[in-house]
C-alpha cells in the first residue's frame, strides 16, 4: 500500500514540474497499438533495455532467456514500474491517464528491447506496484513468437 502512495505522489510530483521540452525526451510510443486477444488496448511504448537500470548481467540477457528466468523475469517487472522509468518513457498525458482513475486507460504498455532485438511486453497500472508480463508477447528479433511454458 505504501509503494503504491508513494508511486502516485512521484507521478502527481512530475505533472507539477514537467516541462514539455523534455516530455518527448523517451523513446516514443509506437504508431501501433498492441494487441491482445483481438483488441486495443493501449499505445506500446518502446523501451530499451539498457533504460530498466538493471545489473550488466541482466542487460545482456534476451526474451527466450527472460521467460525461463523467473529471477530476470522479477527485475524486468520491477524496474517497469518504477516511477523513474515511467516518468522519463512517458509524456504527461500518458502519466495523467494512468494516474486517474476514471480514466478508461487500461495501463501503460512498454516493449522491453533487448539487445538481441528480441523483446516482450510489460504492463503497467495502477493497480499492481510492478509491471506484469503480459503472457505471449515476447518474440524474437524476426518477430517470431517465443514460448512461455518453454
Amino acid at each position: 500500500m505504501f509503494n503504491r502512495f508513494r508511486w502516485c505522489c512521484v507521478v502527481l510530483a512530475g505533472f507539477l514540474v514537467a516541462h514539455p521540452a523534455v516530455a518527448g525526451e523517451g523513446p516514443g510510443t509506437t504508431e501501433a497499438q498492441y494487441v491482445k486477444a483481438g483488441r486495443s488496448v493501449g499505445p506500446l511504448i518502446e523501451v530499451p533495455v539498457d533504460k530498466l537500470g538493471l545489473n550488466p548481467d541482466a542487460r545482456e540477457r534476451t526474451a527466450h532467456q527472460f521467460v525461463r528466468d523467473n529471477n530476470l523475469r522479477a527485475m524486468v517487472e520491477s524496474a517497469a514500474g518504477s516511477s523513474d522509468l515511467i516518468m522519463a518513457v512517458t509524456t504527461p498525458e500518458e502519466r495523467r491517464a494512468l494516474a486517474d482513475p476514471r480514466s478508461s486507460s487500461k495501463g501503460l504498455f512498454f516493449k522491453v528491447l533487448f539487445h538481441d532485438g528480441s523483446s516482450v511486453v510489460i504492463r503497467v497500472d495502477m493497480a499492481h506496484a510492478n509491471g506484469r508480463y503480459e503472457r505471449g508477447s515476447a518474440r524474437s528479433a524476426a518477430g517470431v513468437a517465443i514460448a512461455d511454458d518453454a
